[in-house]
């Protein structure tokens, strides 16, 4: 439209009722920007460790993650959702990850693929459709590989500043 969103605190509603407070970036007319409404808890999401597996072999070590999540939509009508995830990521050479057994295949989205898929950043675009849980929720999973030399000492980076 023609409207400009000046930049400042802004109360956000859904459905006539008051959903939280989040900061606004300026909006010129005709720019497109994302808002967070606050938790649908319509929409459930548990992300489960399944197993894992290492093995040793000549000097290198393989570790196998396989991660299960569940989406259920209680909704009478179907939703878009964004899901996201990650597996780790690094710089160096001597520690080669894998991404494997990708259930549902990941975003296209042109942004995504150029800025966060090689930072180890996991995108599903997903439509659930209308009552789909329990039995019926949508179920995604996948496994990531590491491989690296057994000398190397492999632990996960403590949370990000």
């Amino acid at each position: 439209g023609n409207t400009i969103l000046l930049p400042g605190p802004a109360s956000m509603f859904r459905n006539g009722e008051f959903v939280g407070r989040s900061d606004m970036k300026l909006v010129t007319s005709g720019q497109t920007f994302t808002a967070g409404f606050g938790i649908d808890s319509q929409i459930q999401v548990v992300r489960e460790f399944v197993d894992k597996k290492i093995e040793t072999q000549l000097g290198s070590r393989y570790n196998e993650q396989h991660y299960r999540i569940a989406l259920s939509n209680y909704k009478a009508g179907p939703v878009a959702v964004r899901l996201l995830d990650r597996v780790p990521w690094t710089e160096n050479g001597s520690l080669s990850i894998e991404l494997k057994n990708v259930s549902h295949p990941l975003s296209e989205d042109a942004e995504y693929l150029r800025t966060e898929k090689n930072k180890g950043i996991l995108r599903w675009d997903l439509q659930l459709d209308g009552g789909t849980f329990g039995p019926k929720a949508t179920i995604v999973t996948y496994c990531y590989g590491m491989k690296y030399d057994k000398s190397l000492s492999v632990v996960p980076a403590g949370p990000s500043q």
